[in-house]
């Protein structure tokens, strides 16, 4: 344990330790592992494949149909009315397209965004109920777990053997 100089008035805190383990810089440093494994987990190759079932492909239509007309509040799909879900989805995408262009990485951008989100928020649920090393697992954890449900993704990037 470091004493601080006293010079004066002042109160000099010494360099080092001390400093990089306030609670501020730990909350920071676990949010950057939490946004790199997110990074790693969602990130990566987000647009390098085709929509991937027909429900990405139908909504990814439906937000398509909304940006070319330059609707925002009227969600169709073959100029009919889609009203089976609720917009965000929708405006996330059109956002996702004005940023990026039409293509499959802006339709997917929203949900990689609130994925990171959700790490976030897990990690900061936990670190106010339990602890630090809880806070981290549980975080890691939400990532890892969406992503072993979805192995299809995982499938479709292996090497065929044929």
């Amino acid at each position: 344990m470091s004493i601080p100089l006293v010079t004066g008035a002042a109160v000099v805190k010494p360099i080092g330790k001390a400093t990089r383990d306030t609670p501020r810089m730990a909350w920071a440093m676990d949010c950057l592992i939490l946004i790199a494994i997110s990074w790693i987990v969602l990130w990566s190759g987000l647009g390098t494949t085709k929509l991937w079932d027909q429900d990405e492909g139908y909504y990814a239509s439906v937000a398509l149909e909304m940006f070319d007309r330059g609707d925002w509040l009227e969600p169709t799909f073959n100029q009919e009315l889609f009203a089976h879900k609720p917009p965000l989805m929708f405006w996330g995408m059109i956002a996702g397209m004005k940023l990026f262009g039409v293509t499959e990485f802006a339709v997917r951008v929203p949900s990689a965004l609130f994925g990171t989100g959700m790490v976030l928020l897990t990690y900061w649920l936990a670190r106010m109920l339990f602890d630090r090393r809880t806070a981290l697992l549980s975080g890691s954890v939400d990532r890892k777990s969406t992503r072993l449900n979805s192995s299809h993704e995982w499938i479709s990037r292996m090497p065929s053997s044929a």
